[in-house]
């Protein structure tokens, strides 16, 4: 388990004991909002950077509710960078995750 660092909502901190155990594990908690995130996650990934054991890295991409505005606005960002207009999903946000490949490049294998 110590060998696993997950990336998730910060809103679980609030559980009764698993947020405490999330915090001892060093589970990356994030707001959401990359102005926040960025140095969260770039001080977090470099502790994790060369690890002398195994590590692996879980994100769970938590969505958002669907609506029909937010349904627009997905389409509307497709349309302008050329990427499928989805109609009943929402475009997945991926700067996160790249940010992540980005910093630990070189440091594991995968």
């Amino acid at each position: 388990l110590g060998y696993i660092k997950y990336i998730l909502k910060s809103s679980v901190r609030n559980v009764p004991i698993f947020g405490w155990g999330f915090h001892i594990l060093e589970f990356i908690l994030v707001e959401r909002k990359w102005e926040l995130d960025k140095p969260v996650i770039e001080s977090m990934l470099s502790t994790f950077m060369d690890p002398q054991d195994p590590l692996w890295l879980v994100l769970f991409p938590e969505g958002t509710d669907f609506t029909e505005q937010k349904c627009r606005r997905s389409q509307q960002f497709a349309k302008e960078h050329g990427l499928p207009v989805l109609s009943n999903v929402l475009l997945p946000r991926t700067k996160g995750f790249t940010s992540c490949l980005a910093l630990l490049r070189g440091s594991m294998d995968a």
